[in-house]
């Protein structure tokens, strides 16, 4: 990432992180005058979809993107000057970072592999595989099930409106079998 300490205008980045703190993107997400940008907080969230990114940090040469900061829930922030010490606190806090396994909770081993209390869980669908790795990165949070053709085909719409049915039952009943169906949550509309 360049340094953006001596920028003649504000710019405001966002980190996209994968489960394993790896570096998705590094995306300049607005530019401004010298002291004013706008964010578009529908462009930074399709952005995060898009990349399946499970932390988002965003990284800012002024404080004015605190409140885009907390109605986008981002895993972390940054304002310039930003040191080593910073960056591992800041790393150190995510919402979601790589945690040793134990019964109450999932784990991802390898490339794409769901383990649950250090036994793998067997999906009928690999779209549920990567399901769940989304929903491991929300950390407990729920998401809407509308969202979720984004998160899983990079479209919106019903096209794949049977199909998620399908995803989402054979989320369940994977859940079940490996007796850890308290995991996760389904309400209408909602799943995590």
């Amino acid at each position: 990432m360049q340094d953006l300490r001596h920028l003649e205008q504000e710019e405001l980045r966002a980190v996209f992180l994968d489960t394993r703190m790896g570096l998705i993107r590094d995306r300049v997400i607005t530019r401004g005058t010298v002291n004013a940008s706008l964010v578009s907080v529908r462009e930074i969230m399709i952005e995060a979809l898009r990349h399946r990114a499970v932390n988002l940090i965003l990284v800012s040469d002024s404080g004015d993107h605190y409140a885009d900061a907390f109605r986008l829930r981002v895993s972390g922030y940054l304002q310039l000057p930003v040191t080593v010490e910073m960056v591992r606190e800041e790393l150190s806090s995510l919402r979601y970072r790589k945690r040793p396994g134990n019964a109450g909770s999932l784990q991802i081993v390898g490339d794409n592999d769901i383990y649950a209390g250090g036994r793998p869980i067997r999906f009928k669908y690999n779209k549920t595989r990567e399901l769940v790795q989304y929903l491991i990165g929300l950390d407990g949070k729920t998401c809407s099930t509308e969202d979720l053709p984004e998160v899983l085909w990079n479209e919106y719409g019903d096209r794949h409106r049977s199909y998620l049915q399908n995803i989402l039952a054979d989320l369940s009943n994977a859940m079940k079998a490996a007796g850890c169906e308290n995991l996760l949550i389904r309400r209408r509309g909602r799943v995590g």
